[in-house]
């Protein structure tokens, strides 16, 4: 077991090395997420349909446009939702705008010097051609080395026959299958966290008690994006 692990610790460091030499080269257009794929909303868009869209897409942040998605002004991120804004203007963040062609070693330099997440790439003509963010330029250097569905990097303990301490991130089906809990499956999410959103059709913080059906859920943690950890009781 000792041999394998330091197996697969050198094959992590040389895939990272392999990334790195390539890194320099990478340019905005082969990592950005396409236009066809951005979700924006209109800057006058009010809080309820932003926070749907949120729920929806499952998303922990979403692009504010003028007119159309050529004219991005910003985004807002899920934590902001957590302050019940009555007008989202006041809680825009800016974005950067960038050429495809720029590298994304530059990028990733950009976006942490203007302290920005999000740059919205520019096409010749100046419409939006897509976007990209700090973490899809990580993930070209550090992504598959872990997988992030590796289920040993979740938390998942049972306390007692009816109450467990669960990731929000784990699979519906895995705990069924695992506990035999027969929580509701649907083709609307896939994880115990994506469960609760949809049932309650609202966004929890932390401390919060949802009831649905015969569970009980207690919010233990939440961070600036998502629900992270949960406490899940079987109720009689």
């Amino acid at each position: 077991m000792a041999n394998d692990s330091k197996i697969k610790n050198m094959d992590s460091e040389i895939q990272i090395f392999q990334n790195a030499l390539e890194f320099s080269t990478v340019r905005a257009r082969e990592v950005m997420v396409p236009r066809a794929e951005i979700i924006s909303v209109d800057r006058y868009s009010v809080s309820s349909d932003i926070k749907n869209k949120f729920i929806e897409q499952g998303l922990s942040k979403i692009l504010i446009h003028r007119e159309n998605i050529d004219h991005i002004v910003g985004y807002i991120s899920l934590q902001d939702m957590f302050n019940q804004p009555k007008n989202i203007k006041s809680f825009i963040h800016s974005v950067e705008f960038i050429p495809e062609s720029m590298l994304i070693n530059d990028v990733l330099n950009l976006l942490t010097r203007k302290h920005s997440n999000i740059a919205v790439v520019i096409d010749e003509y100046g419409g939006t051609s897509g976007i990209i963010t700090i973490e899809d330029i990580i993930e070209e250097l550090f992504g598959e080395i872990e997988d992030e569905h590796d289920l040993s990097n979740f938390l998942d303990k049972k306390i007692n026959s009816n109450t467990f301490l669960l990731s929000a991130r784990l699979e519906v089906d895995y705990l069924n299958d695992k506990y035999k809990l027969n929580i509701p499956e649907s083709d609307q999410y896939e994880t115990l966290g994506g469960f609760i959103v949809h049932n309650t059709q609202d966004i929890p913080g932390n401390g919060d008690v949802i009831k649905i059906s015969s569970f009980e859920f207690i919010v233990r943690d939440v961070s600036e994006t998502k629900i992270e950890t949960l406490e899940l009781k079987v109720l009689n």
